[in-house]
């Protein structure tokens, strides 16, 4: 499930989902989601960003978390990948 907050990306996202039987975008803050059923959590957020939702995540029991572009520098990088956009990969 994708999560935004900007209201033309998420009409943007909510219609390319529409394509994907698995997929399902909501409108909202990443803040006042629940993120514990998910295994995985994907986030393109500002380091400002980051940094405000570090503490609830440290929170998380086994998931996988990757932060495109910026790296959340309260948890422990598990790896870093360098694609055009650097993807950093934490494992909880």
């Amino acid at each position: 499930m994708g999560v935004e907050l900007s209201p033309v990306l998420f009409i943007f996202s909510f219609l390319r989902a529409k394509l994907f039987r698995n997929v399902r975008v909501k409108f909202g803050s990443i803040f006042r989601t629940d993120l514990s059923n998910f295994d995985f959590v994907y986030m393109f957020l500002s380091p400002v960003a980051n940094k405000l939702l570090a503490p609830y995540l440290k929170d998380l029991k086994r998931k996988t978390i990757i932060s495109n572009s910026f790296p959340i520098e309260e948890l422990k990088l598990a790896k870093r990948v360098d694609l055009s956009q650097p993807l950093f990969i934490y494992k909880l």
